[in-house]
């Protein structure tokens, strides 16, 4: 409850009694490990799907927890498991593309990431190279070119802590810049995102189209399949739902019929 995505957690209660299996829906609280088995509202269960964050579950129980004693046992396959925190982290951007890592990487790789991923760095006091391959001096560079910036913070969610450059005052810029020396943050290009036409709904009822920031992002498995998209829909730079900048519309797959 006062979870905002707690109806999604019905929903797929709904569908796996459909598909004949039993599920439950439960608060950390609400857990324990005992002889071997882990429950949840009191039924047994052997798969997780974790809705908590995982900063959040170790800020308030730390490592002592019935889902960490029950992954460390094997007694449960968790869906989204404790390793998924690291693409979560905004820095995975900025190791991918820092120059002091290229030799990790193959040429291929290198140039994919130069294509696709906005160029990304760790907030420090150094010199990098930009996106051209001019060397800069990170933060007078990154305080001289905030129209063309985002700051974010490198473990949060739901778009706190985000500092739009072209939207942002120099000096709160500024300020959100060197602060991030204390709490881990990225600075990232600003990227180019499309805008498409869009019927709207008025408060009166009325229909209007009106153009909207699109955010689609395609359900991919074993780099080949798609099955389906999150769509996002915002008329505000922030595209985030949770920070009220948006919103997740429906996507329809369509496709010739045999």
């Amino acid at each position: 409850p006062g979870v905002p995505t707690t109806s999604e957690f019905h929903l797929f209660v709904d569908y796996f009694a459909r598909q004949g299996i039993a599920a439950v829906i439960c608060s950390p609280d609400e857990t324990e490990f005992r002889d071997g088995v882990f429950y949840a509202n009191g039924a047994a269960v052997d798969f997780v799907y974790k809705r908590v964050l995982i900063s959040e579950l170790l800020q308030k129980y730390g490592l002592k927890h019935p889902i960490v004693y029950a992954l460390e046992a094997g007694a449960i396959c968790v869906m989204n498991p404790f390793t998924c925190k690291l693409l979560h982290k905004k820095a995975s951007f900025a190791i991918a593309g820092d120059e002091r890592n290229a030799h990790l990487l193959t040429p291929a790789e290198r140039e994919a990431i130069h294509a696709h991923v906005p160029w990304t760095r760790l907030i420090e006091e150094r010199t990098t190279l930009d996106r051209e391959g001019n060397p800069i001096d990170l933060l007078p560079w990154a305080s001289q070119n905030r129209a063309h910036l985002v700051l974010k913070p490198n473990d949060e969610y739901g778009g706190k802590g985000v500092h739009i450059g072209w939207e942002t005052d120099q000096s709160v810029w500024d300020t959100a810049l060197y602060n991030a020396l204390e709490e881990p943050a990225i600075v990232q290009e600003r990227a180019v995102i499309a805008y498409e036409d869009f019927p709207t709904m008025g408060g009166d009822g009325s229909l209007a189209i009106a153009q909207r920031l699109v955010d689609c992002d395609p359900f991919l498995f074993h780099g080949q399949d798609v099955t389906g998209c999150l769509t996002r829909l915002s008329s505000v730079t922030l595209l985030n739902v949770t920070a009220g900048g948006g919103s997740i519309v429906p996507v329809y797959v369509v496709e010739e019929r045999d």
